[in-house]
């Protein structure tokens, strides 16, 4: 729901379908890339809860992440791609209390639950729901 306090990628999935512009929140100044990531694909997500329900992660803390490092720019510009819209970015200043990066240890959970889905599979598999929703 790209709507109230929804995460970057329903905001972008839905700009980018309404050929409306997208903003990039500089991390540090106006322009830049903006924040740095660790996105994770929603089934994975799934996974985790499941694995969790049937006793299978039975660390108080285990992270659902990647490991990989994905700026804003990255993620809007990928996004584009699988949905095969031109992207026009615009530059916003930087958010007071955005973490300016924020990339997690992915060893827990690849020990409980396997690799992380690519963020490409993950954002091919989004942008198929995009075009259908």
């Amino acid at each position: 729901d790209p709507h109230g306090e929804a995460g970057v990628v329903a905001i972008f999935g839905q700009r980018l379908r309404d050929k409306q512009p997208i903003q990039i929140n500089a991390k540090v100044e106006l322009g830049d890339d903006g924040c740095v990531r660790d996105y994770v694909y929603v089934g994975d997500v799934v996974r985790a809860n499941l694995a969790a329900l049937e006793g299978r992660i039975a660390d108080p803390i285990t992270n659902v992440c990647t490991g990989e490092a994905t700026t804003t720019r990255m993620l809007a510009e990928n996004l584009a791609q699988h949905l095969g819209e031109a992207v026009e970015i615009k530059a916003g200043p930087k958010r007071a209390g955005d973490v300016e990066r924020s990339v997690l240890d992915p060893t827990r959970c690849i020990l409980r639950i396997g690799p992380a889905t690519s963020l490409a599979a993950g954002l091919g598999e989004t942008a198929k729901w995009f075009l259908t929703a």
